[in-house]
This record gives structure tokens, sequence and C-alpha cells, in this order.
């Protein structure tokens, strides 16, 4: 019951304000004709002003070294801004190229699966749809209804949708049973990956291949640009992904729910309490090997990290186990593209826009097997438009953060959206200098990677009884600019 528990733990999960008033232009220009015009001017080095190091400074001055010391306020000292950034500046050239999304098909699938899937007995999702596997899903399923949806912590009137959800899809597993097979079918000796139809709105499976091994413990599918993949958003949407999943790589009856994660600084030791035998160090090079084997060039490893359950994690039996999560980032002249956002799409639930998702490229190993692997958003580079951007001054960026921090974030405080926040803490660990993709207002067939400066750190927001992080994923920035000419970027939106 643990398995399944967990991955319904994870839907409820899944299915589980206000800006203020913009004192100045936010957004850059929608002309990409004026960007380039700027980024064209004699190009400048990327200069941070050298001063020696001293107590936290009351303006845009560096410290000794490649870290920043800057503090100031807002209009009240409620809402108060700390930098002490570590810089993160690669050299360069840094250029402006065009982007389009890429695809999967057949044929460029095709390898990605054969290295994979490599020495496994595989079999169609259709040819392991056996009586005694269906029995299994069924009585699961069933004792997760009965035992009233453990984990599911909203409304009571949700929770009635939730259960008639449930009882639905539990329907149709009885259905398939009665025309389900006795015992799997015949193995493939040699697999060549078919197309197949998605059904209407499937998200999930949106024009999909999928083949697994006869103990269900692996699997491997294909999601692609595909029309129509929400019911409300009957557009093209830009998702195209390959997944594996191999359940066969971890310990017998361990926990299958892997949501929480620690970053690794020290890759030549085995983290302490994990239950691992190789060291990140090691799993980097088993990673970076897979991704040579692909034929995946232009990669880099941004992040390692330990995933597993939260010690405190409640409704979940087996046995702890711990995976090193590992992230790539796709370089260009040793620039790193980032990925801000898991999709750009300006729309909302109201009046829903095409999506394009950020390229993401990641994999989990449990010591030598892995676990999982992701690749999704591919982008194609095109054109090359401009070789060396001319790059804004680092005094005016600071200068540019000082006024955007607080039209993003200072107006959160009267936006009653958001409770009665007494102080907001804006704590800079780190800005860097790296690349992203800007699309045109709801365009997402192309679009340009631009030199950018990120922000990253935390946002304590403080109310009566509580507070919260509102810069909750330390990986993802939470203010970008524009660094050809300082306009804000709103990774949401995708410009």
């Amino acid at each position: 019951m643990k398995r399944i528990t967990a991955f319904f733990l994870v839907c409820l999960l899944l299915l589980g304000g206000c800006q203020p008033t913009p004192e100045m232009e936010t957004v850059p220009p929608k002309d990409f004709k004026a960007l380039l015009e700027k980024a064209q001017a004699s190009p400048a080095a990327v200069q941070v002003t050298m001063v020696p190091k001293a107590e936290v400074t009351t303006g845009p001055e560096a410290a000794s070294g490649d870290r920043f010391l800057w503090d100031f306020y807002g209009k009240t000292e409620a809402f108060h801004v700390t930098v002490d950034a570590e810089i993160v500046r690669p050299e360069g050239p840094f250029p402006i190229a065009e982007v389009r999304p890429g695809d999967f098909d057949e044929a460029s699938a095709q390898p990605f699966f054969d290295v994979l899937t490599e020495g496994y007995a595989l079999y169609t999702a259709e040819e392991l749809e056996t009586k005694a596997a269906l029995e299994k899903e069924i009585a699961e399923m069933q004792q997760f209804i009965d035992d009233g949806l453990p984990g599911f912590d909203g409304p009571a009137s949700k929770k009635k949708d939730e259960i008639k959800h449930w009882k639905s899809e539990l329907d149709k597993l009885k259905q398939r049973y009665l025309t389900a097979r006795d015992e799997p079918g015949t193995p493939a000796t040699q697999v060549q990956l078919t197309w197949r139809e998605p059904a209407k709105y499937d998200t999930q499976t949106a024009g999909a291949f999928i083949v697994q091994s006869a103990d269900r413990k692996q699997i491997f599918q294909v999601r692609t640009n595909a029309q129509g993949a929400h019911e409300k958003r009957n557009v093209d949407s830009k998702e195209a992904v390959v997944l594996f999943y191999n359940d066969a790589a971890l310990p017998e009856n361990a926990i299958h729910a892997f949501y929480q994660s620690d970053a690794i600084e020290d890759r030549d030791t085995v983290p302490a309490g994990s239950g691992l035998s190789v060291t990140p160090r090691v799993a980097q090079a088993q990673a970076e090997a897979l991704v040579e084997r692909l034929g995946l060039t232009d990669f880099s490893v941004k992040d390692v990290r330990l995933t597993h359950a939260p010690e405190e994690a409640d409704g979940l039996i087996g046995v702890p186990c711990s995976l090193y999560s590992l992230s790539f980032v796709r370089t260009v002249n040793g620039i790193p593209v980032i990925r801000p956002a898991n999709y750009s799409s300006s729309g909302d639930e109201a009046e829903p826009r095409p999506a394009w998702t950020y390229e993401t490229l990641s994999m989990t190993f449990h010591d030598d097997d892995l676990y999982s692997f992701e690749y999704g958003g591919p982008l194609v580079l095109g054109k090359t438009l401009v070789e060396d951007a001319h790059l804004l001054p680092f005094d005016a960026v600071m200068e540019r953060f000082d006024q955007m921090v607080r039209v993003k974030y200072e107006g959160m405080m009267a936006d009653p959206g958001w409770g009665d926040i007494r102080s907001m803490e804006v704590q800079v660990d780190r800005i860097e200098l790296s690349l992203e993709r800007v699309i045109q207002p709801d365009n997402i067939d192309g679009g340009l990677l631009v030199p950018v400066w990120s922000f990253f750190g935390s946002i304590l927001c403080t109310r009566p009884g509580d507070s919260f992080n509102h810069a909750y994923d330390p990986t993802l920035p939470f203010l970008t600019l524009n660094a050809v000419d300082g306009t804000l970027i709103d990774p949401r939106k995708g410009y």
C-alpha cells in the first residue's frame, strides 16, 4: 500500500497577489529590434568596482573579491533589503541568438530509449495488462478510498470531488480487468518506437510511447508538442519531454516519496545517514558519462543534491531511501542558460494562453543505478544575431535592482491578498550573469537567448502569528533583469 499511497499523495499535492502599481516600466520593450540595437553598441566588459572590504555600505559598492555588499530600506524600515552576495559572472562573450522549441518523434526518441533501457526485458503497457496486476491496483485504490484519501488536507467540499474522481478511476480499472489477459505477453527482443495518438486532453501521455519491464519497475515515456493537451487550453503548447523511471534501482520496500532536497557542498564524501555507498563525485561522473552517451553536447552539471522523503512524513510505510539528484544546464560559449521557472505563459486559469516549458535535464541515482531521467523543453539554437552584446555597467544594474525590487515586492505589504504582512526582509546571497530565453507576448514558436542578471536568496515575510519565505525555492531567482537594457523579466510570461 505504501507505494500507491505515496503516488496518490503526490497527485493530491499537485491538485491541491497582486503587484503594486508600477512606478516605472516593469517589462522590456515588446520590440526585439530596439533591444538588438542597444546590444550592438560597442561591447563593454562586465566590471565590478572593487573597494576595500568594510562594513555593509549604504550604496551600490562592491566588497573585495567577488562579493557585493549593500543595505537599504524601502518607503519605511518595514521593507529591508540586505545584499551580501556572491557574484557569478562568466567571461563571455555574451551572444544574443534565436531559439525555438525542439520536439521528439520516433527517430529522435529512439537513441534515448536504446541507451536508457539497455539490458532489460521489455513489454508494452498493453502486454502487461494482466488480471493479477489489475487485482493489486484495484485493491490498493479501494483501500486508498476507504481510508479517506490519506494525505488530503483540503476543504470538505473539495474532498467529495476527489473521492468521486478516485471512484471513477476505480470503475475504469474494474472494466479493464474484465478483458485483461492471464499472463504477460512475450517480451520484445528489439523495440522500435511507434507513434500512438493520445486520448483527448490526456496531458500525461500526449503523443507518447510507453514501454515497461515485466515487473512494471521500469517505464519509458515521451510527450511531445501537441495541440489540445489541456481541456481549457486547446492550443499548441511546447512541452516535449523524455521520461524514464526504474524502480528496480531502489532497495526492496523503499519509500517512493522523494520531495525533500538538500544541497551537497562536499562531493567527495558520502552524506551521513544517506545509506548510499558512492560519493556525490562518483554519481556526477556517472551522470556526465550518460549525457555523453546520449549525444547531448554543451551541457554542464549545475547542481548535485541529496533527495529523500522528509523524516516527519506521515503515512509513508517502508524503508527510507536517499538519491543523488543531478541537474544540468545548457551552455553557450560556456555561459549557462538558466531555467527561471517551469514554463512561460501570459495567461491564467480564467483566460489560458499557450505555454512553453523551459529546458531541463536532470537525473537521479541510487548508488550506481539510474532511478530517473528527464529531458524536457529542448532548445534548438538558430542564428546568432549579436556575437558580443553590450551590457550595462554593474553599478547601473544594481541601481535598477534597487528600483525594481521595491516595485515588485514592497507593494505586497499593502496587498490584503497576502494577509497582514508587517515586515519584509529581502536577503540576496547570489547574483548571477547568464543567458535566458525571452519571447514576444503570446509567441511560443520562437524567442531569443539574451544576457540577464538573476538575483537569488530569500524574502522573509512576517505576519501576526506566522512568517513565510516568499522565495521558497533557492534554485530559482526571485528577480531577473535584462543585462542589456535593465528591464524586468517575468519568467512566467517569458518577457
